[in-house]
C-alpha cells in the first residue's frame, strides 16, 4: 500500500494502537507489519568495531530464528543500525523502516525486493525531503510511542542515543543490549542483555 494521504483510522485494518502516535503517518509498503507494536533498534553512528561485528551476528542470527515475532523499526540511518537492515532484508525479515523525513522516492533492489514481497514497511509523518537533527528527533520520539521494547545495539556516553534510551526507560519501555564493555552505560540505565530477550 502507498498512500500520498495519512494513514487514518478510517482505512481498512488500521491497527488501534498506532493512533497512540498523534499522528497519522504517510506508509509505503506492507501494512500487515502494523498488526502489533514493534521492537525498536537502536545505535549511536560512532560504534566499536567488536559491536559493530556482534550486531551483525545478532542480525543473522534472528533471521535464522524465524517465527511469528513482531517486526523490528527504527531509522536504520547509522552505520551499525543500516547493517542490521541490510542482514535483516538479505535473510527475508520483516522491518519497519521510520525515516526522519518524507517517504523515499527511490529504493534499493534489496529494498524493493522486500517491499514487493511484503517484509518492509516505511511509515513517516513527514514532508520534509531531507533529514534534520530535529526530524530525526521527532522519528525517535514516534519510536517511543510505538515501540514494545529496545534493542540498543549501541549507546555512546553522552549521546543522543543514550538520553533517548534513558527517556525510553524512564517510560517503562524495557531496554536489552549486548554484554559488552562500552554499554556499561546502557545496562546503568536497567537495560537487561540481549540474551535475555525472548
Amino acid at each position: 500500500m502507498n498512500t500520498d494521504r495519512p494513514y487514518t483510522p478510517a482505512d481498512s485494518g488500521y491497527p488501534a494502537w498506532l493512533a497512540k502516535l498523534g499522528r497519522p503517518p504517510h506508509i509505503l509498503g506492507n501494512t500487515t507489519l502494523l498488526k502489533t507494536p514493534p521492537i525498536a533498534i537502536v545505535g549511536s553512528r560512532r560504534c566499536p568495531g567488536a559491536l559493530l561485528l556482534a550486531a551483525a551476528e545478532w542480525a543473522e542470527a534472528w533471521v535464522i530464528r524465524g517465527g511469528a515475532r513482531p517486526p523490528l523499526a527504527g531509522g536504520f540511518q547509522t552505520p551499525v543500525e543500516a547493517e542490521v537492515l541490510r542482514r535483516l532484508l538479505r535473510g527475508g525479515s520483516p522491518a519497519l523502516v521510520l525515516p526522519a523525513r518524507s517517504l523515499p522516492r527511490r529504493l534499493s533492489p534489496a529494498q524493493r525486493e522486500a517491499l514487493e514481497a511484503g517484509r518492509l514497511l516505511f511509515a513517516s509523518p513527514f514532508t520534509a525531503h531531507r533529514p534534520t537533527v530535529a526530524l530525526a528527533a521527532s522519528r525517535n520520539a514516534l519510536l517511543a510511542r510505538m515501540a514494545r521494547a529496545v534493542i540498543v545495539l549501541h549507546a555512546a556516553p553522552r549521546s543522543r542515543t543514550l538520553a533517548w534510551c534513558a527517556k525510553a526507560c524512564a517510560e517503562g519501555l524495557p531496554l536489552y543490549t549486548f554484554e559488552h564493555a562500552a554499554n556499561a552505560p546502557v545496562f546503568g540505565l536497567g537495560a537487561r542483555p540481549l540474551s535475555e530477550m525472548t
